[in-house]
C-alpha cells in the first residue's frame, strides 16, 4: 500500500509542475493617449498611459518610442497581484511638434516557474494624439521660468 501512495504522490508532482509550465494569462497591452484630439495652448503634457495585463508576479521591461519623440529608455517592472499594472510616458509637445502623434510601446514580459522553465513574451501597442496648437500657452510672470499647458486624464 505504501508503494501505491508513492507512486500516487509522484504523478500529483509532475502534472503539478506541468501546470506550472504553462502560462495562466496571455500578455495583453493596451496604450491610450490622455488627450486623443487636443486643441489649445502649446506646449502641452500629452500623457500615453500603457496597461499590462499578465499573471501577477510576471516580470516585465518595456520602453516607449515614435512620434517623433525621444525613446525611452528600458523600465522594469512586475505584474500586481490584481494582475496588472499601468505605465506612462509624459511627452510635451510644442507648436513645431503639433499634428498626429503615434507613440508605440514594447514590452517584454519574463516568467520563470520552478522547474526553470522561462517564458518570454513580446507585446506592441500603439497609440494617437492629434493636437493642434491654437496659442502659445500663457505667459510666464516676470522672473518665472517657461509654462505650458497640461491635460487632465
Amino acid at each position: 500500500m505504501p508503494h501505491r501512495l508513492l507512486v500516487f504522490t509522484s504523478s500529483i508532482v509532475v502534472i503539478a509542475g506541468l501546470i506550472a509550465a504553462t502560462p495562466a494569462v496571455d500578455p495583453t497591452v493596451d496604450l491610450f493617449a490622455n488627450a486623443a484630439n487636443y486643441s489649445g495652448p502649446c506646449p502641452v503634457d500629452i500623457v500615453f498611459t500603457a496597461t499590462l495585463s499578465d499573471d501577477s508576479k510576471t516580470v516585465f521591461g518595456y520602453h516607449f518610442y515614435g512620434g517623433g519623440f525621444k525613446t525611452t529608455k528600458e523600465l522594469y517592472g512586475y505584474i500586481t497581484e490584481s494582475g496588472s499594472s499601468s505605465e506612462d510616458d509624459d511627452i510635451t509637445v510644442d507648436a513645431a511638434h503639433a499634428g498626429k502623434i503615434t507613440r508605440s510601446i514594447e514590452v517584454k514580459f519574463e516568467k520563470l516557474f520552478p522547474n526553470g522553465y522561462t517564458a518570454t513574451t513580446v507585446r506592441t501597442a500603439s497609440a494617437d494624439a492629434v493636437v493642434t496648437c491654437s496659442a502659445p500657452a500663457a505667459t510666464p510672470a516676470s522672473g518665472a521660468s517657461g509654462q505650458h499647458a497640461t491635460v487632465d486624464r
